[in-house]
């Protein structure tokens, strides 16, 4: 089957990735369950097919070769000269009269309606790479020949100096990544921002930070403009609370109310749960409403320092319970086998909560359930019930009853 040049937003599927790219590809996921500003991805094919003229695949190729990654000079004057081969190329017509006719088919004859032109790499949003940053977007584009050569900047974007180093870097064959173009409506928010599902401040993954600036994101995510900080704690699945806030400018006040952070933070678990991976989400707040423009996953949390055990405070079942994980896991727990263990931990408590032990509901049952779980364990305080009592005593009198006298 021919490869498509062009596929609306909500048909694009997680395997449409060669295609779509890692942007193109996650927004087609959100689109189909979350308010995502309406749109197109003009394919890679589009993109192998525009350097496939004139042996443009050979000029690049012998541009690349021998290029040695830390001369700095050279890897400028290798972009400048790839950029400036793929931009001089002319748009074959039957890509031109593909992005025309969806282009016409998004404006659905309305004037003045600007559109977001954004690079989707294929190498893109990766969960071991996320290339955040390293290609273009151009925004507030509001005719058909401004978008055509956005398209053309876009797919030179994929050979930034940048680009070129990240992908040498992570091992990536520099040919073998291609580009997607996205080109959505514009939404002219009121507020947006970032949220990060885990916070990539202090590694905490039980707390979700979003950030909040006025007008367009793209001041906020260069970090040219600093905006509202507000940080939640995960209560549960998709529950969460707001810790603390930290208000950029006081005389304007707080850019989104308590009720609009919960309702955002809410979606972004959500997400993550969606994924099974910590979310770095980018939002526009308009007339009401929460848009989507990009979900990626999380690449430089680091490694999550331990807690301090509070073994003082520990009661005497809370002790026996640590001293029998210790006895059966002397050695570090590796996550893969993270969740059998505590899966033997759930049966052991549900055992003794049938014996009549009264045992909070501290473990997360339904994070288990979909493998993702806490990384550290601490036991629940264990407390003897009625039940218990009732059983207790039975059994002490088994114990005491003679058996040869019974026979």
């Amino acid at each position: 089957m021919a490869e498509k040049l062009v596929m609306w937003l909500k048909d694009i599927q997680q395997q449409d990735r060669p295609l779509a790219g890692g942007k193109g590809a996650n927004l087609g996921n959100l689109a189909r369950g979350l308010k995502v500003p309406p749109g197109f991805c003009l394919t890679s094919r589009a993109y192998r097919d525009h350097i496939g003229q004139q042996d443009t695949t050979e000029q690049i190729r012998k541009n690349l070769t021998g290029l040695h990654i830390e001369d700095i000079n050279t890897v400028n004057e290798v972009s400048c000269r790839i950029s400036g081969i793929i931009t001089d190329l002319p748009m074959p017509e039957n890509i031109r009269l593909a992005v025309t006719e969806a282009y016409n088919q998004l404006m659905a004859g309305r004037t003045g309606v600007k559109v977001a032109v954004r690079s989707s790499a294929t190498a893109e949003d990766l969960a071991e790479a996320s290339f955040a940053g390293l290609q273009e977007t151009f925004l507030n584009i509001e005719d058909l020949d401004a978008m055509l050569d956005a398209v053309k900047k876009c797919w030179a974007s994929l050979w930034t100096p940048r680009a070129i180093h990240y992908r040498a870097q992570k091992d990536f064959a520099q040919e073998d990544v291609w580009m997607a173009v996205i080109i959505q409506e514009m939404i002219p928010a009121e507020i947006s921002g970032v949220m990060f599902t885990a916070n990539p401040i202090n590694n905490n993954r039980r707390e979700v930070l979003i950030e909040a600036a006025t007008g367009l994101g793209e001041a906020l995510v260069s970090g040219d403009v600093r905006g509202d900080i507000y940080v939640l704690k995960k209560e549960e699945e998709t529950h969460t609370e707001i810790s603390s806030k930290d208000i950029a400018d006081p005389a304007l006040g707080q850019l989104l109310n308590d009720y609009d952070i919960r309702k955002l933070a809410h979606t972004g678990l959500k997400i993550e749960l969606f994924y099974e991976d910590f979310q770095d989400v980018e939002w526009a707040f308009y007339k009401g409403d929460f848009y989507f423009l990009q979900t990626r996953p999380i690449t430089t949390l680091a490694d999550e320092e331990p807690p301090e055990i509070p073994w003082e405070s520990f009661d005497k079942m809370q002790k026996a319970v640590m001293k029998w994980v210790a006895e059966r896991f002397p050695e570090p727990i590796y996550p893969i086998d993270g969740i059998v263990v505590k899966v033997l931990f759930m049966a052991q408590f549900e055992a003794m909560q049938e014996l009549g032990y009264k045992i909070p509901d501290v473990i997360d049952y339904k994070r288990v359930e979909k493998g993702i779980f806490p990384e550290f364990f601490t036991p629940p305080q264990i407390k003897k019930g009625l039940k218990n009592s009732f059983l207790s005593l039975g059994l002490k009198t088994i114990l005491q009853s003679d058996p040869a006298v019974a026979w």
